[in-house]
Order: structure tokens, then sequence, then C-alpha cells
């Protein structure tokens, strides 16, 4: 599931090890995502780059009428400030700040080929994350989503 809006890698001069990254499907589990959307998840798909860093996890998402669509949840380290603002200014659609996430949270909503899709980005420290889900359902679920992947990274980072 690709996002109408590209990633920006953050430069690097040696690239991550793997293991710095954190899993994405570690990071959100499909109990978290049915209590955001309602429905039922399956366990997920993650995906990782071939330069170790960044995660992607992708899940597929049925409410209870049978409609489905995608979730997705990309975690990249390094990331530096800059890159993340340079994020904002390539988004696809208009952005709002999301404060209680950290000032530079954002969301994103966008329409590309007639779907409506919102993303949440989020920069923690030298990790960035951006939720996305390809649905019309507004920021509100990505933005508890989003809570519980930094409380998941802050438990992890004691590790």
């Amino acid at each position: 599931m690709a996002s109408a809006a590209g990633a920006v890698d953050s430069p690097t001069s040696t690239g991550p090890s793997p293991s710095a990254v954190p899993s994405a499907c570690a990071l959100l589990q499909p109990s978290d995502l049915m209590a955001a959307f309602g429905g039922s998840v399956d366990a997920g798909d993650l995906t990782s780059a071939p330069n170790g860093g960044e995660t992607i996890c992708q899940w597929v998402v049925t409410a209870k009428n049978g409609n489905g669509f995608g979730a997705q949840l990309d975690v990249k380290t390094p990331f530096s400030t800059k890159a993340f603002a340079q994020q904002r200014r390539i988004a696809n659609g208009p952005t709002k700040t999301v404060k209680h996430l950290g000032d530079a949270a954002f969301s994103e909503r966008a329409k590309v080929a007639g779907h409506v899709f919102d993303d949440l980005w989020v920069h923690e420290g030298k990790v960035a994350f951006r939720l996305e889900v390809l649905a019309d359902l507004g920021t509100a679920p990505l933005e508890r989503l989003a809570a519980t992947v930094l409380t998941n990274l802050g438990s992890s980072a004691g590790h």
C-alpha cells in the first residue's frame, strides 16, 4: 500500500542497522486497530527496507458491514527534523498541526484517483512514523493509534 505522498528519506552516511528500527507490526497490534476502527483486522504484513532504515506494517480492516480498507504504519530511523519538515512541505493534501502529539506532528488528507486517505505523521527523537488509512474516517482514530505507538516506542527504548 503506497502513499500518494512520497516519503522523504533521511540522509545517512552509513545507514542504520536493521535492529535500530522498531518493527512496525510490534508497535501496533491488531487489537489496537480493532479498538480504533471496529470490525476485524488481519494479523498484519511486515516489510523492511533493504537498508534497514524503515519497517512497514500493513493491515486489512473489515468493517461490520463487510466493507474493507487498508491501514498502514511506517517507521523510519534515523529521520532528521529537517527531513520531517520537508515531508510536510511535499504533502499531497492540506495539512493540520496535531499539537498534543508533539509540535511537529501533522495530519494530511488527500484525494487521489477519487479516493480519500488520511495520514498522520509524528517525529519523536530520531524516529518518524506515519499512520495511514485508505478510507475517509478522519484523523481521530489515527491520533489514538499514534498515542499507542508513542507509548510503545517509549517502552521499547528502555530495553
